[in-house]
């Protein structure tokens, strides 16, 4: 039989790890397979998705699994040699191998191995029988989420000559310990490794310590320690090595960075190179950055790069806005999270006059006491011109703050605009229907007014309204 194509390969690990390991009894009667997984009703999804696409592959992938798991070998096989003819063309990057089913069968099934460029697994038992096949498998993207890992099991993954292509490896709720990682730092096998997610398992002050001195440390471009058990202590001791030096996304959100790990962000002599800031929320309420760490952050040349700056739930206050606002450094700035922030309109003014965040895209003030005065001053701003994502859920605004802003002069890209939970009604939703930016818009939301029937379907009946936009209500 002639050898599978690498494409198709692919394609049917998707589709065959889920095949049953007991044949069909011999007594029942043939009859045709079912609609939902009949050659016909591929065709009906074929058609969904003619182009490459995630989504695509995935809907072709869940619709094959399931004629296979009826019967592989009367129609499974028809329903699978159609789909892998419609993707077989279709780039690596739609490939993506999802859930947490075992491969009992990976010697059997091991082939198809060798072109999943992404493996997210959620058992045990699946990692190992990974780790055992002999098939030259070309990883590049690992999800290990919710799988129990100790020490040596991540020895085991360490050295395991499948990981060598591996470039980004998440591990999320783990159980895993400081010492249960320390075989991750000496790099073993991930020599092409560049990005690391280690969330919500204990990291902590040890763990810190150790990959900051780790030879891992120098390969990695982005790296993610959110919800870690690490403090200010534990940001001092990354933000001053050397080895971090190539870091450009950084993610310690939900620890107690404080201001004390602001600051040593701030003075880092290696950490000149981020691009993403990722600080939101913490572990501890009497632990957070404030105005101070904010302003020793953002005065810093460390954020002369930054792209994007996420800060919600550091109870910044207008002092922190306003800390931004006066960053020139900042001028690269195009994503802004500031939530839960304990910002009011006169720090949204500030942040509404700085000719320095001209390129912001996204900004997000969700849960912050702005009220009318900081929706107006963002209407107002020609330095918000650029706003494409607006995000002001429950900020204490009526129709006399959002109805400037459906007049705005300024604000003509949005594409995303959530208003959620505050005091307006169908005046809003008249402003709205007539705004300059109504025909660029792809998602509206406005749950948890006052707007009625009449006034949702008068946008919808708007002229310039998309009829692929989603109207939240």
């Amino acid at each position: 039989m002639p050898a599978l194509s690498k494409p198709l390969f692919s394609f049917a690990l998707l589709c065959a790890l889920a095949a049953p390991s007991v044949a069909p009894a011999q007594h029942t009667p043939p009859v045709d397979p079912p609609v939902s997984v009949s050659a016909a009703g591929l065709e009906d999804v074929l058609a969904r998705h003619p182009e490459a696409s995630r989504e695509g592959f995935q809907e072709i992938v869940a619709f094959a699994r399931q004629a296979w798991e009826r019967d592989p070998e009367r129609y499974g096989r028809e329903v699978h040699g159609r789909a892998l003819a419609h993707v077989s063309s279709w780039p690596s990057w739609t490939r993506e191998v999802r859930g947490g089913r075992a491969l009992a069968g990976v010697d059997e099934f091991g082939p198809w191995l060798e072109l999943a460029e992404k493996l997210e697994i959620g058992q045990a038992s699946t990692l190992a029988a990974l780790l055992r096949t002999t098939h030259d498998v070309k990883l590049r993207d690992l999800k290990l989420h919710s799988v129990p890992l100790g020490r040596a099991e991540l020895a085991a993954l360490v050295g395991s000559v499948r990981v060598r292509g591996l470039r980004s490896l998440s591990m999320v709720s783990n159980g895993l310990e400081a010492r249960d990682l320390e075989p991750l730092w000496s790099v073993g096998q991930l020599v092409s490794l560049t990005s690391l997610e280690v969330g919500h398992n204990e990291v902590g002050e040890v763990g810190a310590a150790a990959l900051a001195g780790s030879a891992l440390a120098r390969q990695l471009r982005r790296l993610s320690l959110y919800d870690t058990k690490l403090n200010g202590s534990s940001v001092a001791a990354l933000a001053g090595s050397e080895r971090l030096s190539s870091v450009r996304d950084l993610n310690l959100a939900m620890n107690e960075v404080c201001v004390e790990g602001a600051q040593a962000l701030a003075s880092s002599k290696w950490l000149t190179k981020l691009e993403k800031l990722q600080l939101d929320e913490t572990s501890s309420y009497h632990c957070t950055m404030g105005a101070r760490g904010t302003a020793a952050l953002v005065e810093s040349p460390n954020a002369a790069n930054l792209r994007e700056l996420i800060l919600g739930g550091q109870k910044i206050g207008d002092e922190g806005a306003w800390a931004i606002a006066s960053a020139e450094g900042l001028d690269n700035l195009e994503r802004l999270i500031l939530y839960d922030n304990m910002i009011s309109g006169r720090g949204v003014e500030g942040l509404a006059s700085a000719p320095h965040l001209s390129r912001l895209k996204t900004l997000v003030l969700n849960g912050n006491p702005i009220g009318d005065r900081g929706v107006t001053a963002l209407a107002t701003s020609p330095h918000m011109s650029g706003l494409e994502v607006l995000m002001i859920v429950n900020v204490g605004a009526t129709d006399d703050g959002v109805i400037p802003l459906a007049q705005s002069e300024h604000i003509s890209r949005l594409r995303e605009l959530d208003v959620r939970q505050n005091a307006i009604g169908d005046a809003t939703a008249r402003y709205i229907s007539m705004s300059r930016w109504l025909g660029s818009m792809r998602m509206l939301a406005m749950r948890g007014g006052n707007v009625s029937d009449m006034g949702y379907e008068r946008i919808e009946r708007a002229q310039g309204w998309h009829r692929e936009a989603r109207l939240i209500r």
